[in-house]
């Protein structure tokens, strides 16, 4: 029985998070953000981001977040998911010739409060020069609601810079 209570869960979330317009937001804040690599970015040294999630005092019962990276200048090299509140996993892909990374998960009511690393990414740089690693504008936080409202409206990008290495 909870494993048709589980599934009836997954198949409703997924259904109301394509359905929800990703401008249909609440959020006056950041609730998503990439908490920045503390250093200098190198080439072919491995460097750590977060994923951040802030409720801002919300419950939540879903995200679908897509992070888009250039491949030309990064490669990523790993990522985990595992330290996120998500019980259940929809879609986990990564796309690593067009530099596109999607995590579509959620958790039943009253659903998740707080802070959270829904991603945790490792990128070598590859190149020399200026990128960035977005968030893009398809990304939606859903709010546990009995109206499915996407709390996101800001969309987070970090610019890099890869230099030459002084040691």
């Amino acid at each position: 029985m909870k494993k048709i209570y589980t599934f009836i869960f997954l198949i409703v979330t997924y259904v109301i998070v394509l359905l929800v317009p990703a401008n249909n937001s609440i959020s006056t804040m950041n609730v998503l953000t990439i908490q920045k690599y503390q250093g200098y970015i190198t080439l072919g040294n491995v460097f750590t981001d977060y994923i951040v999630l802030n409720t801002e005092g919300n419950y939540i019962n879903a995200i679908d977040v897509h992070i888009k990276y250039n491949p030309q200048f990064l490669e990523l090299t790993d990522y985990q998911y595992t330290q996120s509140f998500c019980q259940y996993y929809i879609e986990k892909n990564v796309d690593y010739q067009n530099g596109i990374i999607n995590l579509t998960c959620g958790v039943p009511s009253p659903g998740f409060y707080g802070k959270n690393n829904i991603l945790i990414l490792k990128f070598k740089p590859l190149a020399y020069g200026d990128t960035s690693i977005n968030v893009l504008k398809t990304s939606k936080i859903m709010l546990n609601s009995p109206k499915p409202i996407n709390m996101l409206n800001y969309f987070t990008k970090q610019k890099i810079s890869v230099i030459i290495s002084s040691e």
